[in-house]
């Protein structure tokens, strides 16, 4: 978590909250104990207070989080206004909230759900930009079963999948074709 855009604050505060049902909390590096506090940790808020004028600068801060289950930060991590409102001091007159960017520069293929399926399964992918991406589904013999290409938007999406669109059962290869790489996962059909 750099602050290196804070660089030229006279100072900032504010409560970072974590999802605890996504979450757990287990440390934070490269900040005073002072600086910080975890009186409100059990609902996933740190709140914190940096002053130029006060401590050193924060060039390097890491919070440790350790996942209960797959997701992303951007889903469960945020700054918050409560308890302590989250905004940055350029100057005595000049503030601005404190805001969190989330980058991703690859596109990356998750794991389809459920697995196996009989009905329906949903496969999420998350991109970095806006292109277009084709997804291809193979038997175990390497036969092309489907494929389908769109345009979807940067960020995180998902391709829902009916039994009934793939004429095949047992595994299934799925295929995420993009500008940048392609990316391979396996899915296991059942029928009833």
């Amino acid at each position: 978590m750099p602050f290196n855009s804070l660089a030229s604050a006279k100072a900032y505060q504010g409560t970072l909250h974590f999802d605890t049902q996504k979450f757990e909390f287990v440390d934070v590096v490269g900040m005073d104990q002072e600086q910080y506090s975890l009186g409100d940790i059990e609902n996933g808020n740190i709140t914190f207070l940096h002053a130029a004028n006060l401590y050193k600068p924060l060039d390097n801060i890491q919070l440790m989080l350790k996942a209960k289950q797959n997701c992303y930060l951007a889903e469960g991590l945020s700054f918050s206004s409560n308890p302590l409102v989250s905004e940055v001091y350029w100057t005595d007159k000049q503030w601005s909230k404190l805001e969190m960017q989330f980058e991703n520069k690859t596109a990356l293929l998750l794991q389809n759900t459920p697995n196996p399926f009989s009905n329906s399964t949903s496969i999420p992918f998350v991109l970095p930009s806006q292109q277009e991406v084709r997804f291809d589904f193979y038997d175990v013999n390497g036969s092309l079963i489907k494929s389908m290409t769109q345009d979807y938007s940067a960020g995180y999406h998902q391709l829902t999948i009916d039994e009934n669109e793939l004429n095949a059962t047992g595994i299934i290869y799925y295929q995420m074709i993009t500008k940048d790489n392609i990316q391979t996962k396996n899915m296991l059909l059942i029928k009833k």
